[in-house]
């Protein structure tokens, strides 16, 4: 019997034990129903499979069990999981790309009135929303979030295998590419790293040396899932330092010296092939950087920058704890008030429904979007944000300078109203977007508002100081890519975000600012509030032990066994009766219990 079922509940999940009188009910209706079909399917496979059963039971007995198989099927693991993911990853961008072409193709088709045109724009974000929720709801609940959470809960040593489903698989991709189709400021590096867990799960059951037995597969789950966390999101940003680093810090509590390498292999593997494709489908020159920037970087900056770095690192820190707040109480908001908990719950489509529009509407080009570039999604915002030039000056040199000035500057407003707007915007949008029952991540988001913070804070300096410091030029574009690591490491509470945007844009000038702007703003966030992945753990009731318990407010070495211990522990016997083992579970709180040959000797438990 699993010992974690999923509970769907609104916004996020939660879970508890299933009855056994409906898991017994399940059970029956499997055994006899698809027992036959399954005995059926196996022997067709095994007729099929006949020509290569020798040399399948030749390797099992010969070489899987030596050294030289145990590094072949790692090889062969890693890298099959790298390539796997890379292809996801690109098949998602292209079908996302397509999804924002057609969302800007109804505004050009409906160029005659501005009222059919928001419909058309809302519906768009409306109907893409719906599916995403839809198709998450159908195939598999547990693909709704983030999934890091699940996978640092799973890497912890709890065993969820729901979340590491071929359905899951499924529902997780489909329903992230409607998701970030339909134009809600969402990311996909969290799901990205739970599809890289399912996926590496699905590729490790085909592997004897990770199969072979249910007790080796879960002491091996850490091994399938620790490279899968690197390659997730080395894929996402073409990033695999960065991947490493974050897999270490962002989802390990103990990380073994024997993955570090399986991990960069992984991850190595994975981006080249996620580059490669974009070169062979896309038509790019070359394997660069995936959003290369172009700022300076013989004097990239004063010295006397610095204390402005340290305030931009400090900025971040307080919105980035700001951010997490909020988003956790809007979770806890509306599951306080029951009545429109289950009125939300029985008409599941409605809250996502009306999130969807009211982003779509504040987004609209011709109405309110058109003060803060509403038109654009996250990675295009970020492209614009690191831009190699100073938007106050409104001096363009080329026809892409003049887009970007067109898009954030106009007479009615300037380009602070713009970059504040932007960042204000983006910031409840995110926090309420990521609320809505679908696949969603949070880090691009958290890039995207930490460079609009910069790029307000980086124009300011230039205005300020027009003719640049002891002759060095303010460079707006590096404020702004300092304040997307700054703010992504406030509200993750790790440092692989300064890897991993100067992977993204080839930018290595700002490096040391930028790690003293991020350690400055995870001191403040963490000072403040736990980082956003633990409080989510926490709204879905996930089996997690914290990293670090503080013995001594607990007073610990005051507590001795006796104090935690079941004195009359519950258990089964050899003759235990159906009724017996369901009042146990009605009445106790625990999910397992032993099985023993008597009650009056313990002995050597059956389970």
């Amino acid at each position: 019997m699993k010992e974690f079922e999923y509970q769907e509940t609104l916004l996020y999940g939660q879970h508890s034990r299933k009855p056994l009188s409906q898991f017994a009910r399940q059970q029956a209706f499997d055994e006899k129903f698809r027992t036959p079909f399954s005995r059926e399917a196996r022997q067709r496979t095994a007729f099929l499979c006949k020509p290569f059963a020798n040399v399948i039971r030749r390797w099992k007995s010969e070489v899987s069990e030596t050294e030289f198989g145990h590094l072949a099927e790692d090889f062969i693991f890693l890298t099959s999981l790298g390539v796997i993911v890379a292809i996801f990853s690109f098949a998602i961008d292209i079908a996302v790309n397509r999804c924002h072409t057609g969302r800007l193709w109804l505004l050009s088709l409906f160029h005659f009135s501005v009222a059919a045109q928001f419909f058309a724009w809302v519906g768009f974000f409306v109907v893409f929303a719906c599916f995403a929720v839809g198709i998450t709801h159908i195939i598999a609940p547990t693909a709704i979030g983030s999934g890091i959470p699940e996978v640092k809960t799973m890497i912890r040593g709890v065993v969820m295998k729901e979340y590491l489903t071929f359905s899951n698989l499924v529902a997780k991709v489909i329903g992230l590419t409607a998701a970030l189709g339909s134009g809600l400021p969402v990311g996909k590096e969290g799901p990205f790293v739970h599809i890289a867990a399912a996926s590496a799960a699905l590729v490790a059951s085909g592997l004897p040396s990770f199969s072979s037995g249910k007790d080796n597969r879960e002491r091996r789950m850490a091994d399938i899932l620790t490279p899968a966390s690197a390659v997730g999101l080395s894929c996402t940003f073409a990033a695999p330092v960065g991947g490493l680093l974050y897999s270490i810090e962002g989802t390990s509590a103990f990380f073994a010296m024997k993955d570090y390498w399986r991990c960069f292999y992984a991850s190595a593997v994975g981006t080249i092939a996620y580059r490669f494709l974009g070169v062979w489908f896309m038509q790019q020159e070359t394997l660069t950087a995936l959003e290369r920037t172009f700022l300076p970087q013989e004097v990239p900056f004063d010295k006397t920058e610095v204390a402005a770095f340290v305030f931009l690192g400090m900025l971040c820190g307080l919105v980035g704890a700001a951010f997490i707040i909020l988003h956790k109480r809007i979770v806890v908001t509306i599951r306080s008030h029951l009545k429109i908990k289950a009125f939300l719950q029985k008409n599941r489509f409605i809250y996502p429904s009306l999130v969807a529009f009211v982003i779509g509407a504040v987004l609209f080009p011709p109405g309110i979007g058109r003060f803060y570039a509403g038109e654009l999604v996250n990675p295009e915002a970020l492209k614009e944000l690191f831009s190699n030039f100073t938007w106050s000056t409104h001096l363009a040199k080329d026809i892409d300078e003049q887009h970007v000035l067109h898009n954030w500057y106009s007479p009615l407003h300037g380009i602070f109203l713009s970059t504040f707007l932007f960042a204000l915007n983006r910031f409840w949008m995110c926090a309420l977007s990521t609320t809505c029952p679908l696949p969603c991540g949070l880090i691009v988001p958290a890039f995207t508002i930490g460079a609009g913070l910069g790029r307000f804070c980086g124009e300011a300096m230039a205005v300020a100081f027009p003719a640049g410091i002891n002759g060095n030029q303010i460079i707006p574009g590096g404020y702004a890519l300092i304040g997307s690591a700054a703010f992504a490491g406030a509200v993750t509470h790790t440092f692989s975000p300064v890897i991993i945007i100067f992977e993204l844009t080839g930018q290595i000038g700002h490096i040391l600012p930028c790690l003293m702007a991020v350690m400055v703003a995870n001191f403040v966030s963490r000072f403040l509030t736990p980082s956003v992945y633990e409080c989510i753990i926490q709204l879905k009731k996930l089996p997690y032990l914290p990293s670090h318990i503080d013995a001594e407010a607990l007073k610990a070495h005051e507590v001795f066994a006796e104090s935690v211990m079941t004195k009359e522990p519950q258990c089964l016997t050899m003759t235990s009766t159906y009724g017996e083992a369901f009042c146990l579970l009605r009445d106790h709180p625990f999910k397992s219990f032993p099985i023993v040959d008597s009650r009056g000797n313990w002995g050597q438990p059956r389970k």
